[in-house]
């Protein structure tokens, strides 16, 4: 019986020098990650605090326009007092001068 002669199927494992190579590529882009997840969470709190204040000025801004829309609508009803008052003054000076003038 003749053997087949065997193939070579196991890999060729790395050398030294390149497992440390690999071992400082990695710890050069786990150091970038780092330092772009600080950046990135220095971000969010700038981003958090900026909608914090928007939202409270949102809010004085609401209470803001409340109020100015109750004092229009305040003065819109007075206007229209005064509007009824003159009017009710006109129809009475009118009469008053057609009892004179009749």
């Amino acid at each position: 019986m003749t053997e087949l002669p065997q193939e070579d199927t196991a890999t060729e494992e790395p050398s030294l020098s390149e497992l440390k190579e690999m071992l400082v590529d990695i710890q050069i882009t786990v150091s970038n990650i780092l330092r772009e997840n600080k950046r990135l969470s220095s971000d969010m709190s700038e981003l958090k605090s900026t909608v914090i204040k928007q939202n409270t000025e949102i809010t004085n801004l609401k209470t803001s326009l409340a109020k100015t829309e109750k004092k229009l609508d305040e003065a819109e009803k007075e206007m229209t007092t005064l509007r009824n008052r003159l009017n009710d003054n006109k129809r009475k000076s009118m009469s008053c001068m057609n009892y004179r003038t009749g």
